[in-house]
C-alpha cells in the first residue's frame, strides 16, 4: 500500500526530492466506460478526492474515479485519442475516453503535476518537483528527462503548434519562472516575460499564441509570443467574476473554462468565458459535482 502524506505537510515536501521514472503494464481487466460517455464530449474535473466525468458542454454527470480522500491530484491533460491522464502524487495514470479504470500509469520518486500531449507527435511531458520535466516520445517508453539548474518547483506545461515545450514553475523565493524545451533540444532554457504572473497556472497553445493563466487576483490570461529567450504579452484576457481560490484553466477552442469559487470557502464552479473576448461567464456548472474544484480538462471523440 502506498503511503500518503498530509496535505498539510505538502508545501515542503514538494520543494524537495529526485525522480526516477518506469512504466507500469496496465491494470488487469477492461476498461470501465461509462454508456452515455460514448461519441460524446466530455469533462473531467478534478474534485476532492475524485475526478467526475460530465458531458460537455451541458455537464451531465457520467461517471467517475475514485482517488479516495488523501490523494494529491496535481494535474490532468488529454490527448488527440480523448484519452485523458491523471496526476496523483507521484503517478500519472492514463485513462481511455470515458474510462474509469487506469489502462497505463507511470510510476515517479517525487511528486508531478501538469501535463501536456503534443497534438502533432503525441509526445507526453509532464513537470514536477526537482525542476524535472518528463518527455515520453508518443506516450510511451522511457521519460527523456530535462532539468533546471537550479533545481526549481514546476507547476504546468504545454506543447505550442511547432513542438516547442513551454513550462512554469516557482524559485525558492516564491516569484515565477519560465522555461522552454525546444523541439529536438536537449535542456530547459529560461525564460524572461515582460509581465509579472504572481500565481502560475496553466499553460496552453490557443491556435495562435502560447496562453499562460495567472491564478493570482485579476486573474488574467495572457496571450504571449516568444522570440529567443523573451516573452511579450500581446494581449490580455480579462475574465469577470472571479474569485479566489481559482483553479487551472483549460482553453477548448473559443472556450476557456476556469474553476472558482462561486459560494462558500473553495472552488466551486466551473465558468465558460468567451476566448479570448472574456469578460463575464456565458455559463456556468455548480452543485455538488463541483466541490474543492482544482482541474479541468476536455475530452474528445
Amino acid at each position: 500500500m502506498r503511503t500518503r502524506l498530509p496535505i498539510a505537510i505538502l508545501s515542503a515536501v514538494l520543494l524537495a526530492g529526485c525522480a526516477i521514472l518506469s512504466l507500469s503494464p496496465p491494470p488487469e481487466g477492461t476498461t470501465t466506460q461509462a454508456r452515455e460517455a460514448k461519441g460524446r464530449s466530455l469533462l473531467y474535473v478534478i474534485v476532492s478526492g475524485a475526478v467526475n466525468i460530465l458531458t460537455y458542454p451541458d455537464g451531465e454527470k457520467v461517471g467517475s474515479i475514485e482517488y479516495g480522500l488523501y490523494s494529491y491530484l496535481a494535474g490532468e491533460c488529454s490527448d488527440r485519442s480523448g484519452n485523458v491522464w491523471i496526476a496523483d502524487y507521484a503517478t500519472l495514470a492514463e485513462y481511455a475516453h470515458g474510462g474509469t479504470k487506469a489502462i497505463a500509469e507511470k510510476s515517479f520518486t517525487w511528486y508531478v503535476g501538469g501535463c501536456s500531449v503534443d497534438p502533432a507527435s503525441n509526445d507526453l511531458a509532464v513537470v514536477g518537483q526537482q525542476g524535472r520535466a518528463y518527455v515520453f516520445r508518443d506516450e510511451r517508453g522511457k521519460a527523456h528527462v530535462y532539468r533546471t539548474n537550479p533545481p526549481y518547483g514546476l507547476r504546468y506545461c504545454g506543447y505550442d503548434a511547432h513542438g516547442n515545450l513551454f513550462v512554469d514553475g516557482v524559485n525558492i523565493d516564491g516569484e515565477t519562472v519560465f522555461f522552454e524545451l525546444p523541439r529536438g533540444g536537449g535542456k530547459l532554457v529560461e525564460l524572461t516575460l515582460d509581465k509579472k504572473i504572481g500565481n502560475p497556472g496553466q499553460i496552453q497553445w490557443d491556435g495562435r499564441y502560447v496562453a499562460i493563466q495567472d491564478r493570482d487576483r485579476p486573474y488574467h490570461i495572457y496571450q504571449v509570443t516568444f522570440s529567443g529567450s523573451k516573452g511579450t504579452v500581446v494581449n490580455t484576457i480579462a475574465l469577470a467574476g472571479l474569485r479566489k481560490p481559482v483553479g487551472t484553466s483549460w482553453i477548448d477552442g473559443g472556450t476557456v473554462l476556469v474553476p472558482y469559487r462561486n459560494r462558500g470557502h473553495s472552488a466551486d464552479a466551473v465558468g465558460f468565458f468567451n476566448y479570448p473576448a472574456g469578460g463575464n461567464p456565458v455559463n456556468i456548472l455548480k452543485g455538488s459535482t463541483y466541490r474543492y474544484v482544482t482541474a479541468v480538462t476536455v475530452s474528445r471523440r
